[in-house]
């Protein structure tokens, strides 16, 4: 088991996200943009859900070349599958929400389209708020999709 500790340092309430610093002795630190918890969740719970996003060290990262255009399967095991339609989509949200995260990195300097990744953020963020959630649900699209 490896023991992470944990400092918040920042939130944001609009975009449901909080920014968590990451260290271990011996590495360097990692910062990670994590989903603020819901009522009723552990602050704790949450920060130690994405406390394996922080295993890599910034400092000794290499990367791999990756194809373009590769793809395959992976075989995942789901340990306790959600049986709440409602949960799954806002699980699916919520991913997509955290996969455009990167706007409000203090490292980021904003593109021209700014406006346009805010207006999909908050589209998403509203996808619970459509008629026939969760059965009918229409994703927004990104932009440049």
């Amino acid at each position: 088991m490896m023991t992470y500790s944990y400092e918040i340092l920042s939130t944001n309430a609009q975009t449901g996200t909080m920014e968590v610093r990451y260290t271990r002795a011996g590495h360097a630190p990692v910062l990670v943009a994590v989903p603020l918890p819901r009522v009723g969740e552990e602050l704790t719970d949450v920060v130690a859900a994405y406390a394996p996003l922080a295993v890599w060290e910034a400092v000794e990262a290499a990367f791999a070349e990756v194809e373009v255009g590769a793809s395959g399967e992976v075989a995942l095991a789901a340990s306790q599958p959600v049986k709440d339609l409602a949960a799954q989509v806002r699980a699916e949200r919520d991913l997509r929400l955290m996969q455009t995260d990167w706007i409000y990195l203090p490292d980021v300097t904003p593109s021209e389209d700014i406006a346009a990744w805010k207006a999909y953020r908050r589209a998403l963020r509203d996808v619970p708020q459509q008629d026939g959630f969760p059965e009918g649900v229409r994703w927004p699209v990104g932009p440049g999709e």
